[in-house]
């Protein structure tokens, strides 16, 4: 686990792609736990669901957990953000808090899921950390221990990201201009259409982004 955290965190220091860092945390629990697979969603001010990371689920499951309100019923990254507490369920084929996606789910062969919640250093829910699993069971001692080891490493990603966003308003009216191919790439990497931090930060206003030659 030493050596997961510190290829995160090293990641997260040289300021790497949220998206690309948490599939990274994911593949790297996925090999440790070969029978899981991994999912990292956020929420914004609306309380709202967006996949950040899932490597081993479709895209046509995760579309449906996009845009969903967080709630008790509403999944379990869902019920997981909603009651702010680990949440499990051992057979989504019966349990009621998969009602909004459970005919998805199933076809997408996923019969269990425990889910916990991301929280930031200010107590505020970021999002949903889950493991999903093919069979009907709960998540082992061991599992348990690799999630809650992080938990504190997707957060610190989603602290750090929402911080970076917050500031490029302020950079561009110091005059760091998009007249460098630097600033127009922050633009594009923070932008809401391109980083769930728009979701959690509330959103950014579209700046204007032109190269000047010469």
């Amino acid at each position: 686990m030493l050596l997961l955290q510190k290829t995160i965190l090293e990641m997260i220091a040289r300021g790497d792609p949220l998206k690309l860092t948490m599939e990274q945390l994911c593949l790297q629990i996925e090999a440790r736990i070969p029978e899981a697979l991994c999912s990292i969603v956020a929420t914004d001010v609306a309380g709202l669901l967006q996949t950040i990371a899932a490597p081993g689920l479709s895209d046509e499951f995760k579309a449906l957990i996009d845009g969903v309100p967080a709630g008790p019923m509403a999944g379990l990254c869902g019920s997981a953000v909603f009651h702010n507490q680990p949440v499990s369920v051992t057979d989504i084929a019966t349990d009621p808090r998969w009602e909004i996606v459970r005919p998805e789910a199933l076809h997408a062969g996923l019969a269990a899921c425990w889910s916990n919640p991301i929280v930031g250093s200010s107590g505020m829910v970021l999002g949903a950390f889950a493991l999903y699993f093919r069979e009907a069971r709960g998540p082992s001692e061991v599992e348990q221990e690799i999630v809650r080891a992080c938990l504190d490493l997707a957060a610190i990603a989603l602290e750090r990201q929402a911080r970076v966003y917050r500031l490029i308003p302020a950079l561009l009216r110091a005059g760091m201009h998009c007249s460098t191919p630097f600033p127009c790439a922050l633009r594009h990497e923070f932008h809401p259409a391109n980083s769930v931090i728009g979701f959690l930060s509330g959103g950014l206003a579209p700046l204007a982004c032109s190269h000047q030659s010469g």
